[in-house]
């Protein structure tokens, strides 16, 4: 049996990754906290930023789907003295991350990223959730498609009480998501 070694590689970047995508050997992208999006083409030895474009982003996802077209998702989190806020942030890439395109603007406030999967430029599904923003009360996941990029967003389901989380399609019609039950901080025992 053999195992192949894992190299360590340094990404240049001192705040928290919290993703890392390849489309083959070469190329990659990885994505972080305070906007960072980095990539690669040489199969992560070196790492070049791509221009976060908001400093107070949490970078939670990248997809590419070939070297030029690619998607983050993640939060921008505001900051206040009794609470954090959030919002969802979505952007979308056709020249390798030289630039980005806010594609967010249909999902309102007080949401926070799940997850995203793309199968090509056009069809998307995006997970979100309401985590009880104005109270217990409206909580929700909400699973949305695209068949533009992301241009536009459509609700596939939605949920009260229940948080979507990983999305994972085969095709346009076949498909999966989690859904969980929200917990609160106490202690049902």
């Amino acid at each position: 049996l053999s195992y192949s070694q894992w190299e360590i590689q340094n990404s240049g970047v001192s705040v928290a990754l919290r993703d890392v995508f390849f489309v083959d050997s070469l190329y990659g992208w990885a994505v972080g906290d305070s906007g960072t999006i980095i990539a690669t083409a040489d199969g992560g030895r070196t790492w070049i930023g791509k221009n976060g474009p908001i400093d107070s982003v949490e970078f939670r996802q990248v997809q590419f789907l070939n070297r030029e077209i690619g998607f983050v998702g993640g939060n921008t989190i505001k900051k206040f003295s009794t609470h954090e806020a959030r919002q969802v942030i979505f952007l979308r890439t056709t020249n390798s991350g030289i630039n980005w395109e806010r594609c967010d603007s249909s999902f309102g406030s007080d949401l926070s990223f799940g997850n995203m999967q793309f199968l090509d430029a056009d069809n998307g599904w995006i997970s979100i959730n309401n985590i009880g923003s104005t109270g217990w009360d409206d909580r929700k996941g909400i699973l949305l498609k695209t068949t533009d990029g992301g241009r536009s967003w459509s609700v596939l389901q939605e949920y009260n009480f229940l948080l979507v989380g990983a999305v994972a399609f085969f095709n346009v019609k076949q498909g999966y998501s989690f859904w969980s039950p929200f917990r609160d901080n106490y202690d049902d025992t």
